[in-house]
């Protein structure tokens, strides 16, 4: 399944067309060299942030928009393009492995917090993928965003037929990609009472991931998937067969 990749003129950085190329190549390289070419890039950036007087780094640090720097251009890079990757793509686990070997990078660290928000639902399910799949490989901790959307899809009446069509898949990505996690954290006992912003109107249970509140998960999923239907119909069946595996 070919993959193009588009940009505007305020997408080209150099992480940008250093990620953008590799995942369009018919021969990529090794993805540790990409994520070696990306350290350089980042190494190289902040030389030039030392070069800029205190005063004014302390000014754009201030600004609530003034985002800037080479790990915040590597970031964008990584959301501008996962955006256009589909859920379902071997660019997605391509995407990983460039972070894997960033991750393995002596004194680097890729620091990666909070799900990127969208209208768009099939974005929302791109970039819910790839979190996803980076929690599952033990990049981060994504289990509060994780928690926010579980809670939003499966924790609350129904009032949308629609809506619902568009969030259980993205629900779905969670467990299909990061239920090694999930169990980690549910059999370990390490989640915390409150940890959580919020429980849903329909789950009365203690407010952290538990035992009680994955199979609530499980049976909503079963029910809900009695009013859903086709693809997103088909992911909910699914995730309750998953879902088992943690009794």
């Amino acid at each position: 399944m070919a993959l193009v990749i588009k940009s505007s003129d305020s997408d080209l950085s150099p992480p940008f067309s250093i990620l953008r190329d590799y995942l369009q190549a018919e021969s990529p390289p090794p993805p540790a060299d990409i994520a070696n070419r990306i350290d350089r890039y980042h190494e190289k950036g902040l030389e030039g942030e030392k070069k800029i007087p205190k005063e004014e780094r302390d000014k754009l640090e201030l600004d609530p928009d003034g985002c800037y720097g080479p790990l915040w251009e590597i970031w964008i890079a990584f959301i501008v393009i996962v955006e256009q990757v589909p859920h379902d793509h071997p660019a997605q686990n391509r995407l990983i492995n460039v972070i894997r070997g960033m991750r393995e990078l002596p004194g680097r660290k890729v620091d990666l917090e909070g799900p990127i928000s969208t209208d768009d639902a099939q974005k929302w399910r791109n970039v819910t993928s790839f979190l996803a799949r980076c929690w599952g490989a033990e990049f981060f901790n994504a289990s509060r965003q994780a928690v926010l959307l579980l809670c939003a899809a499966l924790e609350e009446p129904v009032e949308d037929t629609s809506a619902l069509q568009q969030i259980l898949p993205v629900a779905c990505e969670w467990i299909e990609h990061s239920q090694a996690a999930f169990t980690r954290i549910i059999e370990s006992g390490a989640d915390e009472e409150g940890h959580h912003k919020r429980t849903g109107t329909l789950y009365e249970g203690p407010n952290k991931l538990c035992q009680e509140r994955w199979q609530f998960w499980k049976g909503r999923f079963g029910e809900l998937a009695g009013q859903a239907e086709g693809e997103a119909k088909d992911l909910a069946l699914s995730c309750v067969l998953k879902m088992s595996s943690i009794s």
